[in-house]
């Protein structure tokens, strides 16, 4: 595993964590996601000798665990910034407690998208040829 790499490309979750504290639309964030997981994919599948599935897959729960972060910890700037997702987070399991359901969340969503990341990973690798 490329440790190193992972780390480095995770710092886009990093960054995603604080913007979204903001108050972006909704879409912005979606969109961000694909062009970042798009260029991660790219440099993953280039950079990786073997393993791109599972560097893709820590990478997406590293991702993840940045933005869960920011959110638990800057829980009230992130709803007054963002009033919208409290009604998101009321439909959590664990609504009474959004902090907590975000955190029991986070690796579901660190999954898929380490799954995601993972395949295509592997996928454009095998495809150029490594």
């Amino acid at each position: 595993m490329n440790w190193n790499l992972i780390v480095r490309l995770s710092f886009f979750g990093f960054v995603m964590g604080a913007v979204t504290l903001w108050g972006i639309p909704l879409v912005v964030p979606a969109f961000l996601w694909l062009v970042i997981y798009g260029a991660c994919i790219f440099v993953i599948a280039k950079r990786c000798e073997k393993k791109y599935f599972l560097n893709g897959f820590m990478l997406g729960l590293l991702n993840i665990g940045w933005l869960t972060g920011f959110h638990v910890i800057f829980y009230k700037t992130y709803l007054t910034n963002n009033p919208a997702i409290e009604l998101l987070y009321s439909l959590l399991p664990l609504s009474e407690s959004p902090r907590l359901g975000m955190i029991l969340m986070a690796p579901i969503y660190g999954s898929f998208s380490g799954l995601l990341v993972g395949f295509f990973a592997f996928l454009v690798a095998k495809v150029t040829g490594k």
